[in-house]
Formats: structure tokens, C-alpha cells, sequence
């Protein structure tokens, strides 16, 4: 391959640190809080919940051999085993999927036709899925003997957990529809059209979801209607209809808590209008966000979790 000497110095050194770029497991921050004891709010968890899976304490019970034991959990009504058992599966789908990249070999390569920048980049891609692969032996290993059929729950996993009251999940629901792999790549496009009673009920369920979570205190549903009602970019935003009085509201709201307001924009709108979005954010902060503080989520090991305000933290990060 003709490239620069510093190229060839540079780039497996440049894939090192990609790793946290190009890639990164959705339950790391679990795995690594998780690791540091059994004291906290966590102590008094179900077994299953505490259970070794990806992003649990000791990283070596197969999730296969307790995933029936978190399921009657979650059919039981502990939102908590869903959301444990929803993030094991996309941590799961996620080492998979590094599996496949990192089998790459040359022919799944761009052709090195003297542009090499595809081929390189493509190149650290395979490396950063390698090094994952030997940093993560532990959850690979755990991860031992789940499939397709596993992932194929997950949809009605992470609805129940939604329906349980989960702010999390509702907007992980919402914005995948359920889909594991949407949930892992928001330009994936969900399967559904092998399941199209799946659309239907998204459709139905989706913008309720959004909303419960916005009175549920969860921040980051602002920023999701916001795009939604002001966008047509993937299928959320194309089921709820642009409303730029309610978008105002969501950015006056997101200014008001000090929640980070990326890619938010102020529509043009008449004076009468704005006021109305005014008072509609002022409405919102009152009733849900009055006690709001803008931080770093805590991940859910150490987060006391439970009823309506537990927390699927780990579900798609």
C-alpha cells in the first residue's frame, strides 16, 4: 500500500484513541462503577439485577443462564431487571457487531485504488474493534450463547420497562422503536417490516412516552421534542407534527433549567406566539423541573433506582 512512512506509525496509534471515538460499549460506565463493591443503593437489588452480566461486578456469569430469571422479573413487575437485562443485550448486540468489524480481513476492505483515506479509516476501524474485543474478555465470554433470539426480545423488553414507568427507556423507545440495533446507531433504520403491529403501536405509544418522560423530570426529552417538532431527519421526528410554538417552549425551557441546548434554534415567530411559548415553559419548570439541576448522570449501579424514577442510564450511551 503506497502511504507515508508517518502514516504507517501513526495510524495504529491514531486507532488506540479512536476506540473512545469511533466506538464505545453502552454500559462501560455500569461495568465500571459496578466493579467497585456491593454497598449502595444497589445492595438490596434482586440477585438477577447484581447478577455478573456485561457491565456487572465480576463480568463472568453468561447472561444466557440468568436471562430467563431477569425476564420473570420483569414480567413481574421490577422495572429494574428489565433495564439490566435491556442494556446486557445491547452491550451484547454491540460486542457482536465489534466481532464482525474486527473479522474484517482485506477483502472487506475499500480497494486501494490511491485514495487511501477510506481504506485507512476503515483500517483503524478493524484495529479499534480488536482492541475493544481483547479489553472487553470478560463481558465476550459473558455474552456466551446469546443470538438472534435474544435480541429479537428486546423490543418487548424495552417496552415493558417503558410501561413500567422507566423515564430512560421511554425515550430509548421512543427514538428506536424498540429496534436494538437503532438503539446502538440512530441512522439504523428499525426492522419493522417483519413486525409492522410494531408500527402500529409506536405510533400510538411513541409520543405518549415522550411526553410522560418530559413530566417524569427527564431533561433529555426536551431536547428530543425539540427535534421532533421542528425536523423531519428519522421516523420520531416524521410522526409528530411540527408545532414551532411548543419548539420555542422546549429551547425556553432548556435555557431556563441550564440544560445544554445543542443544535436547538429559536423559530421566528410573532410576539403573541412567543409569549404563549413562554408561558408554556414556565408552566413545565414549574410543574416538573423545579428542583432541576443540570450534572453528569450517575451511572445506574450507584443511582438509587425504583417506581416511577428509576433509570435506564446505560441503554444506548
Amino acid at each position: 500500500m503506497n502511504r507515508p512512512d508517518w502514516l504507517r506509525i501513526i495510524l495504529p496509534l491514531a486507532a488506540s484513541v479512536a476506540v473512545g471515538i469511533l466506538a464505545s460499549p453502552p454500559a462501560r460506565a455500569a461495568s465500571d462503577a459496578a466493579a467497585t463493591g456491593e454497598t449502595g443503593p444497589q445492595a438490596d437489588w434482586p440477585s438477577s439485577v447484581r447478577a455478573g452480566v456485561p457491565g456487572g461486578r465480576d463480568g463472568l456469569t453468561r447472561l444466557a443462564d440468568i436471562e430467563d430469571e431477569l425476564l420473570a422479573a420483569l414480567q413481574a413487575g421490577d422495572a429494574r431487571a428489565g433495564c439490566r437485562l435491556a442494556a446486557a443485550l445491547a452491550d451484547c448486540r454491540w460486542l457482536e457487531k465489534q466481532a464482525e468489524l474486527a473479522a474484517a480481513d482485506d477483502a472487506g476492505l475499500p480497494p486501494d485504488d490511491g485514495d487511501t483515506m477510506l481504506r485507512d479509516l476503515r483500517e483503524m476501524e478493524v484495529s479499534a474493534a480488536r482492541t475493544w474485543l481483547e479489553f472487553m474478555d470478560k463481558d465476550v465470554k459473558a455474552c456466551e450463547g446469546i443470538g438472534a433470539e435474544s435480541y429479537e426480545r428486546y423490543h418487548d423488553i424495552l417496552l415493558g420497562t417503558a410501561r413500567l414507568g422507566d423515564r430512560r427507556a421511554m425515550l430509548q423507545y421512543a427514538e428506536s422503536a424498540g429496534s436494538i440495533d437503532a438503539a446502538l446507531d440512530p441512522l439504523a433504520a428499525p426492522d419493522l417490516v417483519r413486525h409492522p403491529e410494531r408500527l402500529v403501536r409506536w405510533k400510538i405509544e411513541a409520543p405518549v412516552m415522550l411526553y410522560r418522560a418530559l413530566a417524569l423530570g427527564e431533561a433529555e426529552a426536551i431536547e428530543v421534542l425539540f427535534r421532533a417538532l421542528t425536523s423531519a431527519e428519522n421516523m420520531l421526528d416524521r410522526l409528530i407534527p411540527d408545532d414551532p410554538v411548543e419548539a420555542t417552549a422546549m429551547l425556553m425551557l432548556a435555557r431556563s433549567i441550564g440544560y445544554p441546548a445543542r443544535g436547538m434554534w429559536l423559530p421566528e415567530l410573532p410576539e403573541t406566539d412567543k409569549a404563549r411559548a413562554q408561558a408554556r415553559a414556565e408552566q413545565i419548570r414549574r410543574e416538573y423541573f423545579a428542583d432541576y439541576q443540570h450534572a453528569l448522570r450517575p451511572p445506574p449501579s450507584v443511582e438509587q433506582l425504583g417506581g416511577e424514577r428509576s433509570d435506564c442510564n446505560s441503554l444506548g450511551q
